[in-house]
């Protein structure tokens, strides 16, 4: 291969060996085959024909009962070999049953969760608003209370205050009335 790569173009010559390795050699490798087959042939076609034996009946009822008992074979393994593939169709079916039972039963399960969930999460919203409800009306009530409670003291208040100014009216109109430069 060293002398295929010198020269001033040697992937050209590269080339020129990898056709000829690829090309001419399997055709080689043919030719060469088909040759030692016919060796061959030629062999088989030359023997002569054995000569059948006088017993010819005897070899008929035996193959005849061979070939009667190879048919035998053949038909209980068939019926062995669907009976097989029947069993295993059947654990097959049963074992898929099985796996759908599991899912149908996983589903429902997370259905009673999202269900059990959602009861859960409506209940607790109802009593958090009637927690609420209650509370503004606890806290409504408190400040009517105090609102009440503030509403009485003003109006306590105001009857003090109006008592009083009522006291100095009259107190005023005593000390007008009996004063130094009364005119009376």
């Amino acid at each position: 291969m060293r002398g295929y790569l010198r020269g001033p173009f040697p992937y050209v010559t590269y080339l020129t060996y990898l056709y000829h390795v690829v090309f001419h050699a399997p055709l080689c490798v043919i030719l060469l085959t088909m040759s030692f087959d016919a060796c061959f042939v030629g062999m088989a076609a030359s023997q002569p024909n054995k000569a059948k034996a006088e017993w010819e009946e005897e070899k008929d009822a035996a193959s005849e009962e061979q070939r009667l008992m190879e048919r035998a074979a053949k038909k209980l393994r068939e019926e062995d070999a669907s009976e097989a593939r029947k069993k295993k169709d059947e654990e097959h079916k049963s074992r898929m049953d099985e796996e759908w039972q599991m899912e149908l039963q996983r589903m429902r399960y997370e259905a009673r969760i999202k269900e059990n969930d959602k009861k859960t999460l409506e209940k607790r919203k109802k009593e958090y608003e009637a927690n609420f409800k209650k509370m503004m009306a606890e806290g409504a009530a408190k400040r009517e209370r105090e609102h009440q409670r503030f509403t009485e003291r003003v109006k306590e208040e105001a009857s003090k205050m109006r008592k009083r100014e009522e006291e100095e009216e009259e107190e005023r109109k005593k000390k007008k009335g009996k004063g130094p430069c009364s005119t009376q």
